[in-house]
């Protein structure tokens, strides 16, 4: 099942392997959620075997899970007065 990943480039990496790591990600057909190519991170939605390839990668510094959790607003109601 797909999860959502965190992916950094080392601080070396070109735009030339910015390109190329997109590139593969489109080949495998995974879901970019967000890309800088200047500070050289993606957050995309990985199968598992496909975050494995990507650390395996020498550009590649970094390939984290994300979590991301439910935002809950809690509803506070007056108690209703008498008139």
């Amino acid at each position: 099942m797909p999860e959502p990943y965190f992916l950094k480039l080392r601080n070396d990496s070109s735009d030339e392997d910015f390109s190329r790591i997109s590139s593969f990600l489109k080949m495998k057909k995974e879901k970019v959620l967000l890309a800088s190519p200047e500070k050289n991170w993606f957050l995309a939605v990985l199968e598992k075997k496909t975050a494995e390839e990507l650390k395996r990668m020498r550009k590649v510094e970094l390939v984290g899970g994300v979590t991301l959790r439910r935002r809950e607003i809690k509803i506070i109601r007056r108690p209703k007065t008498q008139a």
